[in-house]
């Protein structure tokens, strides 16, 4: 500011006046909680069958909000086999946790799909074929599995969990040289991706030309009653079981676990080009 328009002021002025700038430009958020009700009034009636709930204390202090779009309902016709749960991936990360010999893949213990995309699959396998369909794959630490692809079944499960061919069923079809995709399922194809956002999100306009009946606007919603704490808040998010930390890098040392405040490491001195150049063009005097 100072630079740019002359003007000098401290720090905390400079966060007030973004402050009252935000405001004037937005309005103020505890007055943004009283819109609700009618806000949630014009999303259902220009959404119909959307679902949206709100839910107060004795103080009219916002507890809960729930919405649930017409269009995410629609997805639900999409992949009739979805299911809603807990996520698997932090599930199976305290199961290893509290369990050290806990090796399983825990998604091939419930009947939700997971439609996931596979990675980097080929691993090293040797598939002996039993019959026309099925095989046996044994790796080259001597585990075994039973693939029958005609019925697109695996031993491991995640043939017929995830509907799409597993490292096991990706082998078979090495052997065979078929084509893998044939035993995906529709679920995958483009055609189920596009219908699954083909529903419209209608738009509800200003609130001036909100046509609202006088028991919504009448609900009062203040904001909630939260209680900041005494330091400043968090930047990064705690991590959860399972997740791994990125570790700090030195910028003068590029060592870990420290920064370059707090660097001891001795750094060999690096000559400028410069100063080099005039060295090698200095003659010694007679």
């Amino acid at each position: 500011m100072q630079a740019e328009f002359g003007v000098s002021f401290n720090y905390l002025r400079a966060w007030r006046g973004k402050e009252a700038a935000l405001t004037s430009l937005r309005g103020d958020d505890a007055e943004s909680y009283n819109v609700l009700p009618a806000w949630a009034e014009m999303v259902k009636r220009k959404n119909p069958a959307s679902d949206i709930h709100i839910e107060t204390d004795s103080g009219n202090c916002l507890q809960y909000f729930y919405m649930c779009l017409a269009t995410s309902k629609h997805a639900n016709l999409v992949y009739p086999d979805a299911v809603f749960g807990i996520c698997v991936q932090h599930l199976t990360a305290n199961l290893k946790t509290r369990y050290k010999d806990f090796k399983s893949p825990l998604n091939t213990y419930f009947d939700g799909r997971s439609y996931k995309v596979l990675a980097s699959i080929l691993q090293w396998m040797e598939p002996r074929p039993a019959d026309q369909f099925d095989y046996a794959i044994t790796n080259n630490a001597g585990q075994i599995w039973i693939v029958d692809i005609s019925e697109e079944t695996c031993t491991c499960r995640l043939f017929q969990v995830d509907q799409i061919h597993c490292p096991h069923a990706m082998a078979v079809c090495n052997h065979r040289r078929i084509d893998p995709y044939n035993y995906c399922s529709n679920y995958y194809t483009k055609d189920y991706l596009y219908a699954c956002y083909s529903s419209v999100v209608h738009p509800i306009g200003s609130a001036e030309g909100w046509d609202v009946p006088k028991e919504v606007r009448s609900q009062i919603v203040n904001p909630p009653n939260t209680k900041r704490g005494p330091s400043r808040p968090r930047v990064c998010r705690i991590l959860s079981q399972g997740e791994e930390h990125e570790p700090i890098r030195c910028g003068r040392c590029n060592g870990y676990e420290h920064n370059r405040q707090t660097c001891t490491n001795s750094v060999p001195l690096r000559v400028h080009p410069t100063t080099r150049s005039q060295q090698s063009f200095t003659t010694p005097s007679s």
